[in-house]
């Protein structure tokens, strides 16, 4: 619930590895939304996502949401707060860091999500109660 009102995510989990790089345009042709998920124990895959970054996200003709994920902040981190917060900024996107093994921040990164897709496209928010009607009222009863 967000503001009182369900919100559903769907949400496609491309994993990042090199088999699936061909794919990936397919699944994000319309997403509204791309979260860049990285591993802040390893220089290596923020450095890959910045990359990524850069050759994917600028052939999009209409901009999603973008936002930097930095997973397991619950272990010895490799990248810097500040070198994320200043790549973040450069390229306007926002940034959290989460750990899945103890939950912390997940909740926050997609409520964000949820709050500013609600703003950015109102046009695809539905109101299931009045869908819900309309499929009632619509139904042939012969």
């Amino acid at each position: 619930m967000v503001d009182g009102k369900s919100v559903k995510l769907n949400i496609w989990d491309t994993a990042g590895q090199e088999r699936y790089k061909s794919t990936v345009p397919i699944y994000l042709r319309d997403a509204h939304c791309i979260i860049l998920v990285f591993d802040l124990t390893s220089s290596e895959t923020w450095e890959s996502i910045k990359e990524w970054h850069d050759s994917q996200i600028g052939s999009f003709e209409v901009k999603p949401l973008i936002v930097l994920c930095g997973n397991k902040n619950d272990l010895k981190i490799e990248v810097s707060e500040d070198d994320v917060k200043e790549w973040a900024n450069d390229h306007n996107v926002s940034y959290y860091f989460t750990s899945a093994a103890t939950g912390k921040g997940i909740k926050e990164l997609f409520m964000y999500i949820a709050r500013t897709l609600m703003v950015k496209f109102p046009q695809d928010i539905g109101d299931t109660q009045s869908t819900l009607a309309a499929k009632q009222k619509s139904e042939c009863a012969c």
